[in-house]
């Protein structure tokens, strides 16, 4: 079995001294260290007989320090049991009621590999204005062959958005979304940064930074179309109908004018169109109409014309 550990102190005031550590499996002692400070990768050799095999099958491994100086602490992880396999039958490092010895083993065994890249950082949508909600969804993944975990800030510049601890099993991918409102239009630089908790294998994919361009948000006027009748035109009905339709706008604010007057309560108004038909013949002439509408923006579009 092989673990690594790491000594921790909590600053100058509580310095490290040397101390005793049991390490047991299944409730057996396989090794110790005695009045030391043992620092990186460890392997004891482990009785076949103390481990559990089978489907469902569990194994209980403690590590229990002794004679520690107040604030003076140690981590321990990165467990592996190493089996050697002959003719298909386990043979474990060691024999059962020997006295087991620790020894220093490389340091590159597993480690987790907390990842992220300028490719996974996405804005939806992919081309925002100013002002809009945008969800950011980043992609981080965990390259490595150990379970692992970190602190995940994202930036706009210098601007921290979020923060978030991540927990991410080897191998595997966890989607972080949080939303983003950008103010200011040009070119904004996403930035990603994984502070790993433990040791990670690779630092130089901790952190990633993506160009992303926002646009001036685009306000669209509406627009008054279709005038009834035709501009200019001659009337085929002393009680012609009077409309006109309308795209982008909120047809609460429609205003409706026939010779000056409001008539607007006497129309019909829809989504996109209105209309309006006089409930008494029209005198001979020239007869001029004006509409007026709003949009969602607050700008106000106007159209006149005249029929006879």
């Amino acid at each position: 079995m092989s673990f690594k550990v790491s000594p921790q102190g909590l600053g100058t005031s509580f310095p490290l001294k040397p101390h005793s550590l049991f390490v047991s499996v299944n409730g057996n002692q396989v090794g110790s260290f005695n009045n030391t400070i043992p620092l990186g990768y460890f392997a004891f050799p482990v009785a076949p007989s103390l481990v559990n095999f089978g489907p469902g099958a569990t194994n209980d491994i403690n590590i229990n320090m002794f004679e520690m100086n107040p604030g003076h602490y140690a981590t321990s992880f990165d467990y592996v049991l190493n089996c050697l396999s002959n003719g298909g039958q386990a043979q474990w490092s060691g024999t059962a009621g020997s006295t087991p010895s620790p020894a220093l083993v490389d340091e590159v065994i597993r480690r987790p590999d907390l990842s992220v890249y300028d490719y996974t950082i996405l804005p939806s949508p992919a081309s925002p204005v100013t002002g809009s909600r945008v969800m950011l969804s980043v992609i981080l993944a965990n390259e490595g062959m150990l379970a692992g975990s970190g602190i995940v800030e994202v930036y706009d510049g210098n601007q921290l958005l979020a923060e978030r601890f991540v927990s991410i099993g080897y191998g595997q991918r966890y989607v972080y979304t949080l939303p983003w409102s950008p103010v200011t239009a040009g070119a904004h630089q996403l930035r990603t940064v994984i502070t790993p908790l433990f040791m990670d294998g690779n630092t130089s994919n901790n952190s990633a930074t993506r160009t992303i361009k926002v646009n001036d948000t685009v306000v669209l006027p509406p627009v008054l179309a279709s005038a009834q009748p035709v501009n200019a035109s001659t009337r085929s009905s002393a009680t012609p109908t009077i409309g006109v339709s309308y795209s982008n706008a909120d047809s609460t604010t429609l205003q409706l004018l026939l010779d000056g007057t409001d008539v607007t309560a006497q129309s019909v108004v829809t989504a996109t169109q209105a209309w309006y038909v006089p409930a008494v013949p029209l005198a001979e002439g020239v007869h001029q109409v004006s509409a007026s509408i709003s949009g969602s923006s607050g700008l106000v579009s106007n159209l006149a014309w005249s029929f006879t």
